[in-house]
């Protein structure tokens, strides 16, 4: 994982409820970035040696340093893109909790070939609403602060979070951030809403994570791997977290109360 150990507990819960079901038995190695994916290949080449049978990779910079170094090993897929037909329903709800929003931008990891697409659809649907789009790459937690200053300065409404290991290990900072700036921060996992954030658009990854290792155990019995292919939501749910909503000033329009739940955050 590009993440911090935190960040993979989702997979873990996931992981240890299939093999439960199935009665898995498999010793699992755990490697994470923290942060850096440039330490990617170096953690990859060492499960490797170390004789694992198959990787999982949960996000595209995982996938790639993972997929160089497998050999004949499977690589695992949980996912690999963020998904664009999620843009469409986050700009809607951005337009009905902020009427006044102008300018938006788009948190992107620069190691992930998966934000272009998404801030480019982003950008599209910003247009036709009226709105500027900016991009802002964040390579590094460390740069978090000053880019939060940077946004505000540019006057900023609204800050998506284009999904990556990178961003939900430090979901807690962007939420700081975003609310001591009154800024509605936007993430595809509730985690983001647990940590602070305004609002979450996108599936649970538990479950998709509880059909990867539902995968990993059939090939560890013997069986062919698939193609790796990345996991898309089949439903929507939408998480709102009301301490956030009354701290930066949002109000919470009826249509958007029937289609959310919500956490009580401070």
């Amino acid at each position: 994982m590009a993440g911090r150990r935190a960040s993979a507990q989702a997979w873990l819960r996931g992981y240890r409820d299939a093999a439960a079901t199935v009665g898995a038995k498999a010793t699992l190695e755990l490697s994470f970035a923290d942060g850096k994916p440039e330490r990617l290949p170096g953690l990859a080449a060492d499960l490797v040696g170390r004789g694992v049978q198959a990787i999982v990779a949960v996000d595209e910079p995982s996938f790639k340093a993972a997929s160089a170094a497998a050999g004949s090993r499977p690589v695992l897929v949980g996912s690999i893109v963020t998904p664009i037909d999620l843009v469409p329903r986050e700009v809607e709800l951005l337009s009905a909790l902020r009427p006044k929003l102008s300018r938006v931008a788009v948190l992107v990891n620069p190691a992930n070939s998966s934000h272009r697409p998404f801030f480019d659809a982003i950008g599209a649907a910003a247009t036709r609403k009226g709105w500027a789009a900016l991009g802002v790459e964040i390579e590094h937690a460390i740069d978090l602060p000053a880019a939060f200053e940077d946004m505000r300065a540019n006057n900023i409404g609204a800050v998506v979070i284009a999904d990556d290991g990178l961003f939900s290990q430090d979901a807690l900072q962007i939420a700081v951030l975003g609310r001591q700036r009154r800024m509605a921060t936007v993430g595809q996992q509730r985690s983001y809403v647990d940590a602070g954030c305004l609002l979450s658009c996108g599936e649970d990854p538990e479950p998709l994570f509880r059909s990867l290792a539902t995968e990993v155990d059939r090939i560890l019995k013997g069986g062919k791997p698939g193609e790796p292919a990345a996991f898309r939501p089949a439903r929507v749910p939408i998480v709102i977290n009301r301490g956030t909503a009354k701290a930066i000033g949002v109000a919470i329009p009826p249509a958007v109360r029937k289609s959310a739940s919500f956490v009580e955050g401070g």
